[in-house]
């Protein structure tokens, strides 16, 4: 059996600007990632490349944190 703890009086979890950048080091980890296979697999690194590369891994995904990461990706990306 877990044992529960309570929360301390105020505690209001993660304030959303640390949430926000914490989502984004793991947007940016990803994309690391997707470069490594790219250059790995002797294509030239481009912006061309890295989308179509999150289109077809967005494409092959079933998994919907990680599709929501594939998505904000895109805006990274095209620096919007």
């Amino acid at each position: 059996m877990m044992k529960q703890y309570d929360q301390p009086q105020g505690f209001t979890g993660l304030p959303d600007a640390m949430l926000a950048a914490a989502m984004q080091s793991k947007e940016l980890e990803v994309l690391g990632y997707l470069v490594q296979e790219i250059l790995r697999s002797g294509k030239i690194l481009n912006r061309k490349t890295l989308c179509i590369t999150l289109l077809a891994r967005l494409d092959n995904c079933e998994d919907v944190l990680m599709k929501q990461h594939y998505e904000n990706i895109f805006p990274l990306l095209l620096g919007r």
